[in-house]
């Protein structure tokens, strides 16, 4: 397998985006790992896209200069950059509690609102109908009756 740094073309609009590859494409052979993208950027771009794909076809394709192949530790730097890893909550329970014991200190309210909308605020108070942190079922003995 080879890994490539692909240039391709993009026609890009608000709420759409078009993409144009080089010759020999084929996407039966080609996975595409990642995007370079700034979508603020309107109307016809260039940006890079991530790929692996067989010898056979990264020959045909490294004829391009658009298609250059790199290293591992290359990709991973794009990669990276181009799609940084998100928050992800291992503990639901203890954040909840977390939040739970911040918001009922008047001194943290005094500072989230500072810092907060009223609309971000009421979504961490469970007492809210705003969408965030909720209420869960009650128990209700029906249920397993």
């Amino acid at each position: 397998m080879k890994i490539l740094k692909v240039k391709i073309k993009k026609q890009r609009t608000v709420g759409e985006c078009h993409f144009e590859y080089p010759n020999n494409w084929s996407s039966d052979k080609i996975s595409v790992l990642a995007y370079e993208d700034h979508p603020e950027n309107l109307g016809n771009v260039e940006e890079a896209c991530l790929c692996v794909t067989d010898e056979e076809t990264a020959e045909k394709l490294l004829k391009y200069p658009e298609v250059q192949e790199i290293t591992p530790s290359e990709a991973n730097a794009f990669g990276r950059q181009w799609r940084p890893s998100g928050v992800k909550i291992t503990d639901e329970d203890k954040v909840v509690a977390i939040l739970k014991k911040l918001l009922s200190k008047p001194a943290t309210k005094a500072i989230l609102v500072k810092h907060l909308t009223g609309q971000e605020i009421d979504s961490l108070d469970e007492n809210k109908t705003e969408s965030g942190v909720g209420k869960g079922r009650e128990f209700n003995v029906n249920e397993f009756i």
